[in-house]
């Protein structure tokens, strides 16, 4: 059954693989830099993501629609199809709409229309206890792997390789934390931060840039995963409770160690794979060294890992196929 997965706004590796592993064409509705043009500016660009859902689910008669939210409307709109083109429907339900105050307010409206929904995608325990109750079934999909196909063939993992901090300069990341460890550690520590270099500069807060961090700007799929795939761990922080970490997600499945933000979904989920921070420079600085200290575990337990979110993602997803067939 050949679905349709439409989402918000490129570049979404969860959307493109979530999509892909339904079987599901994807299209996102806003591209890079979008909102640098008129019809990217709001209001308008929700009309333009309502405008080019019609046309997608028109053109594509698909078997299922699956639509991620926030921050479309458009599924509150179309739900299951457009004059005539109906399908079953889902929602992937991303964490901002239960702990961003900017899209809370949707959860309600969501909530009403999930009733005609055949599944939602929740991408914790967490975020599925919280919307509780929900009028269709929700299924956790809390496991991501970067496809086998795309794992870089890299060579060993040194631990006194540079450490690769994930980030977007989403407003979640407490960036300047990472400057605060960068200078804690010293010359010996080699700290690579990923992302827009303008949005990356806005989450550290006006501080500079010590010697021993370097910004890579965007970089395109290939070049962050040979990132990934080569430096001695990745660093990944939010300051909001209830969130994945996509970023952390990445790492483990191509091998690498990470130091993730302590808060509790984190610590279900990595368990001892994973160190955990809290949001302060000297607490990072303590991480990012135990890891250095004991690289050689992390490593095979991320190896490990990796194994099991492949084969836990694959049992999750046949529950959301199973959903959308009936």
């Amino acid at each position: 059954m050949k679905g349709l997965y439409i989402g918000w706004g490129r570049p979404n590796a969860w959307g493109e693989a979530l999509g892909t592993d339904l079987g599901a064409r994807v299209i996102f509705t806003q591209e890079a830099g979008a909102r640098r043009t008129l019809w990217g500016r709001a209001p308008l660009r929700y009309g333009s993501d309502l405008l080019q859902s019609i046309r997608a689910i028109a053109e594509s008669r698909a078997g299922f629609l699956m639509w991620q939210v926030p921050p479309s409307l458009a599924p509150i709109l179309l739900r299951g199809g457009w004059h005539g083109v109906r399908a079953p429907w889902g929602l992937d339900l991303h964490s901002g709409a239960v702990n961003l105050q900017k899209w809370k307010w949707l959860l309600p409206v969501l909530r009403s229309v999930a009733r005609s929904a055949a599944v939602t995608v929740a991408h914790n325990t967490e975020i599925a206890a919280l919307i509780e109750p929900w009028p269709s079934p929700v299924v956790v999909v809390d496991n991501y792997a970067v496809p086998l196909s795309e794992v870089p063939k890299s060579g060993e993992r040194r631990a006194h390789g540079p450490v690769t901090v994930v980030a977007s300069g989403s407003e979640d990341e407490p960036l300047d934390v990472v400057l605060a460890a960068a200078r804690i550690l010293g010359a010996h520590y080699q700290f690579v931060v990923t992302g827009s270099r303008e949005a990356v500069l806005k989450r550290m807060r006006g501080s500079a840039l010590p010697p021993n961090v370097r910004l890579t700007g965007f970089l395109s799929r290939p070049a962050y995963l040979e990132l990934l795939a080569s430096c001695s761990m990745a660093v990944c922080l939010t300051d909001r409770p209830a969130t994945m970490q996509l970023g952390a997600w990445e790492a483990v499945s191509v091998g690498c160690p990470v130091v993730v933000s302590d808060y509790q979904v984190l610590r279900d989920y990595f368990r001892d794979v994973a160190a955990f921070t809290a949001n302060s420079g000297d607490a990072l600085a303590a991480c990012v060294g135990l890891v250095r200290r004991d690289h050689t575990r992390y490593v095979t337990a991320s190896e490990n890992m990796a194994v099991a979110i492949r084969d836990a993602r694959a049992h999750q997803l046949r529950h959301v196929r199973a959903r959308l067939a009936q």
